[in-house]
């Protein structure tokens, strides 16, 4: 399929087109590194936070989301079809807020 460039340094009114065109932008084999990216990043910077500010072993409540987020990790390395992948965003969704959840519950907890 070719893609059109064009669109790639626009922005949109809706933000959802415009999270849609970066993957586009992004292909494949890219947007799964970005993916990874986010959710390393996302998991360091709440480590960062917990070493400069720890208190209590509570706070490390969040780490119990780590399996749930390396499995969707490795599932969107696995599938290869855009179709495949949408099934993994609710996952991602719920993952996230248990995730965000858990850590604010350590931080309340600690």
């Amino acid at each position: 399929m070719r893609r059109s460039w064009a669109h790639c340094g626009r922005r949109g009114s809706s933000q959802v087109s415009v999270k849609a065109r970066r993957v586009w932008c992004l292909g494949g084999a890219n947007a799964r590194r970005y993916h990874w990216l986010l959710l390393v990043f996302g998991l360091g910077c709440a480590t960062v936070y917990v070493v400069l500010n720890y208190y209590s072993p509570w706070q490390w409540l969040f780490l119990a989301t780590g399996p749930l987020l390396l499995f969707n990790a490795v599932q969107v390395s696995k599938r290869r079809e855009a179709m495949q992948l949408d099934p993994l965003l609710k996952q991602m969704a719920l993952s996230t807020l248990v995730f965000t959840a858990l850590f604010g519950l350590g931080e309340v907890l600690g």
